[in-house]
């Protein structure tokens, strides 16, 4: 509850920081009652002043519809925005999009190289897709 405090307070004067801490707040229900709507408002306004973490945030949810409308275009521009910034988090997701075919033509190629993006970047999730991938076309992973 002390923190949403003080990051309200810092959030109402524009540090981005504090806008997308309060938005996780809000989106789990963290110090104050769960409100996911809320919570997009306050990663908004830090995805629109640069902040990466934001930005991927905003994309997981118009990629979930949770707390705004489903919407895979504006998850995309998000994604590529926070990916970017180096967020392997969005390289995950948009390895996922493309694998998938959420937003996007399925694209094994493009998908193996949005997680081979975010494997180098230490994600783990990434790595189990490409060694899945791997698994499937019946050779061993990539470094």
């Amino acid at each position: 509850v002390e923190a949403v405090r003080w990051y309200t307070a810092a959030a109402e004067k524009g540090y981005a920081r504090a806008q997308n801490g309060l938005g996780y707040c809000h989106k789990d229900g963290v110090g104050v009652e769960r409100d996911q709507e809320e919570g997009v408002k306050w990663f908004r306004l830090a995805a629109e002043q640069g902040h990466h973490h934001a930005e991927d945030s905003l994309a997981e949810c118009y990629y979930k519809g949770e707390g705004v409308e489903l919407d895979y275009a504006l998850a995309m521009e998000w994604f590529v925005k926070a990916a970017g910034a180096g967020n392997e988090y969005s390289m995950n997701w948009l390895g996922l999009m493309h694998l998938n075919g959420h937003g996007v033509e399925t694209n094994r190629a493009v998908a193996i190289e949005w997680f081979q993006k975010a494997a180098k970047e230490g994600h783990e999730e990434a790595k189990e897709h490409l060694a899945k991938l791997s698994a499937a076309e019946g050779s061993a992973p990539p470094p």
